[in-house]
């Protein structure tokens, strides 16, 4: 029986949130229905480092226990320094199991990925079909240039990249993902992307894959064509872990869940026709300036306490610039409607861009304060490589190619903008307590909490935004290589110091 391990990395860092790893969990399913298909068993090894804070040192014993055939890591370009300390972890221990790393990261910057000698091959975009006939390739002494979709070392030691593989256009036919190969419940008491929830018993959901718009800041790694689960395949997955795993809660991970709105109605009908009593956030997926009146009282209806806007700019040129093109007009309408159905409203905002002009961030400011949104995020441009925006800032003749260590979206220190970044964050603090410490806003906010005892996380929330004391510098664990300094790690998990809430 062949053994996969597959394994998300845990990156250190102050402000410690946490979600459950879907890809993963996608690509387990997939591989262990197509070894049932071919009358072949696997055993798997699903681990997510991040619920338990566990660094490599800490999981070696029981990877080494496991005896793994291939090694599986899968990252965020954020994550990229953790996913190399991890393989070179792993492959100090276990120097003939092939390691595979798959994501976002390799997905966009394979050739950076592929640079790190312990990693073997590189699975790009979607990687059910892929690590499928990759593995099947491998242990059947194939050639492996034949697999579309990767990156591999020829006998010469080059990295060469296969053709790509076309997206998987019928979603309804992949299985649901391994759920019960992760450790549900210890995901229930780590911090979640959003401070707020109605029920610890959540699970996320991804009902699409890829999105049809152009936004230069976005990564491009499930195509830029969106792709649907049917609606009855969505809420029988959703009963399925509502009957199994006592969840109560569901977040939502889509790029764009509502672009089909007749879809969207459909699963809220449903939801409420099977008598669903669950509770529904959208941290991510919505576009806000294509939600109607009808979807709006529908979503609400179905369990809808949360939504996350994502304005990005409130300036039109800005938006032109980025290609996100949003409705900001149309878009504001739509958070006042929410809010008045006691929907709780949290708006994510992107300042620093390149081009971009001091009045240009106080347009968008300005947009915040002047919506009904409950609570926002301010974000500082990072360019990451193989986004369109890289390239921007690129042609205006920026330094983007700085270490993936010193990406910052709260204190960076380099700026893309005109605006130099201790002025950009004296500004962001400024606009926070003009739009945190307005009365109505906070009587609107109390009453719009699904639990009173969560406005505690919100104050904190705001002392993490304001204060540098409280928020500390991204600290870089690794060094130019990517070395994890595991002593001084240990010492900061184990203070607790990276997210007090």
């Amino acid at each position: 029986m062949r053994r996969i391990l597959l394994i998300k990395p845990y990156r250190p860092e102050r402000l410690w949130v946490t979600t459950q790893p879907l890809g993963i969990m996608a690509v387990a399913a997939y591989l262990r229905r197509a070894a049932e298909a071919r009358g072949e068993q696997l055993e798997f090894m699903l681990r997510d480092l991040n619920p338990g804070r566990e660094l490599p040192e800490d999981v070696m014993d029981e990877i080494i226990a496991f005896r793994p055939d291939v090694v599986g890591i899968s990252c965020l370009s954020v994550e990229s320094m953790a996913a190399h300390a991890l393989s070179r972890e792993v492959k100090k221990h276990l120097p003939h199991v092939p390691i595979v790393i798959g994501g976002p990261y390799p997905s966009h910057d394979i050739k950076m990925a592929m640079e790190d000698e312990n990693i073997d091959f590189g699975v790009i975009n979607e990687g059910e079909v892929t690590f499928d006939e990759l593995l099947d390739t491998l242990w059947n002494g194939g050639d492996v240039g034949t697999v579309k979709g990767i990156a591999y070392r020829d006998e010469q030691g080059n990295v060469v990249q296969t053709p790509p593989r076309p997206f998987i256009e019928d979603l309804d036919s992949l299985p649901m993902p391994a759920y019960d190969l992760i450790d549900m419940k210890g995901f229930f008491h780590a911090p979640r992307h959003s401070r707020l929830y109605a029920h610890r018993e959540y699970m996320s959901i991804s009902s699409t894959r890829g999105c049809p718009f152009q936004c230069s800041y976005c990564h491009v790694t499930l195509g830029k064509k969106t792709r649907f689960r049917s609606a009855e395949v969505v809420v029988d997955e959703i009963q399925h872990l509502v009957e199994n795993y006592g969840i109560k809660e569901i977040q939502w991970s889509d790029d764009i869940w509502n672009l089909d709105k007749d879809r969207a109605k459909k699963i809220c009908d449903l939801l409420l026709e099977r008598g669903l009593d669950i509770k529904m956030a959208w941290p991510n997926g919505v576009r806000g300036d294509l939600i109607d009146d009808e979807l709006l009282d529908k979503m609400k209806a179905a369990g809808s306490y949360m939504i996350v806007f994502a304005p990005e700019s409130g300036s039109k040129r800005v938006q032109r610039y980025i290609k996100k093109n949003a409705r900001i007009d149309r878009l504001k309408e739509v958070v006042r409607k929410a809010s008045e159905r006691g929907i709780y409203c949290h708006g994510y905002f992107m300042v620093g861009f390149p081009t971009e002009t001091e009045s240009e961030m106080r347009e968008t400011f300005d947009w915040a304060l002047t919506s009904r949104l409950n609570s926002c995020s301010f974000f500082i441009v990072n360019a990451h490589p193989g986004t369109v925006l890289y390239e921007q800032a690129k042609a205006e003749g920026l330094d983007v190619d700085y270490a993936s260590t010193s990406h910052n979206y709260m204190d960076p220190d380099f700026s893309l903008s005109e605006v130099p970044t201790p002025k950009l964050r004296s500004m962001m603090r400024t606009t926070y307590l003009r739009f945190l410490l307005n009365p109505v806003r906070i009587w609107r906010t109390v009453r719009a909490v699904p639990r009173v005892s969560i406005l505690g996380a919100l104050v904190w929330d705001l002392l993490h935004r304001l204060f540098r004391d409280f928020r500390g510098q991204e600290l870089d664990h690794y060094d130019a290589e990517g070395i994890p300094d595991y002593e001084r790690l240990r010492i900061l998990r184990d203070q607790g110091s990276y997210n007090r809430i």
